[in-house]
C-alpha cells in the first residue's frame, strides 16, 4: 500500500498498535498492508487479488477480515447477483 494509488479501507487493531490500510496501487494491484501505529512503518503486506472495500480486525485480535469484490455480474430483472468475497487472514506475533 505504498506509492501512488487509491486507498479504500482503514481499520485499527483493537490494541491500537497497528492499523490495516487497503486499496489499489497505480499499477492496478489490489493490496493491503499492516502498519505500526507508532512509526508508520509497513509491518506486512499482501496482494488480495480483489478490490478491497472494507477491513476490520476481530475483537479477539486473532484475524483481519477483508471485504472484497471480484468483478460484478449483470443485473437480472433489476437485481444484482452476489459477487462479494470475505477473506480471513489469521494474525501472528
Amino acid at each position: 500500500v505504498r506509492g501512488a494509488g487509491l486507498r479504500e479501507a482503514l481499520a485499527w487493531h483493537p490494541q491500537g498498535d497497528y492499523f490495516a490500510m487497503a486499496g489499489s496501487q497505480a499499477q492496478g494491484n489490489w493490496n493491503a498492508g499492516i502498519f505500526s501505529a507508532a512509526s508508520g512503518n509497513l509491518v506486512d503486506s499482501f496482494d488480495s487479488k480483489n478490490r478491497i472495500t472494507q477491513t476490520i480486525f476481530a475483537s479477539d485480535k486473532s484475524s483481519l477480515f477483508i471485504g472484497a469484490a471480484d468483478g460484478q455480474p449483470q443485473r437480472n430483472n433489476g437485481v444484482w447477483g452476489a459477487w462479494g468475497r470475505v477473506q480471513v487472514y489469521h494474525l501472528s506475533e
